[in-house]
């Protein structure tokens, strides 16, 4: 699977060559896992009606004795793939909390602001947007990686300058090297 986000990436790719020696990152995928980030950006943004239906549930439901991941089992096929992270927003807000008895319930509804919610959604689907730009996209991955961290290009150094050392660049006329799983250095 790909990364969440570019910085996440950034961070793993970085832990190569600490040692002071060159050191090169492979990023191997195919479609399936950009299909598979998508989904989990689906299931860990529970938008504002799945958190108050998963509410409904849990107070419609509250002395039942299930533990989190019963409750999460429960909740699926009413609040669907964002079930899990609904139920955590809930814990996190103070709203409710899961005891092995069943659920407590502090507030009478959801405290969670929506437009906190949609906003968080939105930051997200933009980094996974921007990690999944920096897998497909066919220009020189270094430059991308400055562009995105908004590192000032070096003099000497245009921005339409090719870095020479990613796939892109060291490939035939910048051309991405084709195959499935296709293999990413940076």
């Amino acid at each position: 699977s790909i990364p969440s986000a570019v910085e996440s990436y950034y961070q793993e790719v970085g832990r190569a060559g600490r040692d002071g020696a060159p050191a090169g990152g492979v990023l191997i995928y195919d479609s399936g896992d950009l299909r598979y980030a998508f989904l989990k950006h689906t299931a860990s943004c529970p938008t504002p009606e799945a958190v108050a239906r998963c509410f409904h549930v849990l107070t419609a439901e509250a002395a039942a004795p299930r533990d989190f991941d019963g409750w999460v089992a429960r909740l699926e096929p009413e609040v669907g793939p964002a079930a899990r992270a609904a139920l955590i927003a809930l814990e996190q807000a103070g709203d409710v909390a899961v005891t092995g008895a069943g659920v407590e319930r502090f507030v009478e509804q959801p405290t969670l602001h929506p437009e906190l919610l949609e906003a968080r959604a939105r930051r997200e689907r933009v980094r996974l947007d921007a990690m999944v730009g920096y897998v497909t996209r066919a220009d020189c991955r270094m430059r991308y990686l400055v562009d995105y961290f908004g590192a000032a290009a070096d003099e000497a150094s245009p921005a339409s300058a090719r870095c020479g050392r990613c796939d892109r660049c060291a490939a035939p006329e910048g051309r991405a090297l084709e195959g499935e799983p296709r293999r990413h250095a940076l």
